[in-house]
């Protein structure tokens, strides 16, 4: 059952890839309208679910999305100034078969892997393990973006 949901969603996004470079979907245009809807959805859920289960997260998010807004708006000032192309206008160009079809190793591999494990019955702590391995490399890096944009001369024109 899980292989069949890994691959569907794969499947789906597959299919979006394809459509979206067959279609020509390249651009996209923020619109005032979805920000401000975008921020409401994201203020109910975040009042709903994590300050109600986490009520420190009202002082740090907050905290974290001004630290994150200045850094964006540093970058982006910096990037105008050199005149540098953007990741995304770089990356959005069609992409090939072959590169779409190596999505679905994603989902064969990790289920040959849960499969291994399963047979053998060793109990893998997959979530200690993820958050050993992710949540000091994310701070890490994002103490690294935030030095490395930090020491960029922004320019005052945007």
């Amino acid at each position: 059952m899980v292989t069949a949901f890994a691959l569907g969603t794969v499947g789906l996004l597959l299919a979006a890839y394809w459509l979206n470079g067959r279609l020509g979907l390249s651009s996209f245009r923020l619109r005032r309208r979805g920000v401000v809807l975008a921020g409401i959805l994201f203020l109910g859920l975040y009042l709903t679910e994590t300050a109600l289960s986490a009520p420190l997260s009202l002082l740090l998010l907050p905290l974290l999305l001004g630290v994150c807004w200045w850094a964006l708006r540093r970058n982006l000032l910096a990037a105008t100034a050199l005149d540098s192309p953007d990741l995304l206008e770089t990356l959005a160009e069609h992409p090939r078969v072959a590169n779409l079809l190596a999505w679905l190793a994603f989902p064969l591999v990790a289920t040959a892997e849960y499969s291994l494990w399963a047979a053998i019955g060793w109990v893998v702590p997959s979530a200690v393990i993820g958050y050993l391995i992710s949540v000091p490399l994310g701070f890490g890096l994002f103490v690294w973006a935030l030095c490395k944009i930090g020491g960029r001369v922004p320019s005052q024109e945007v």
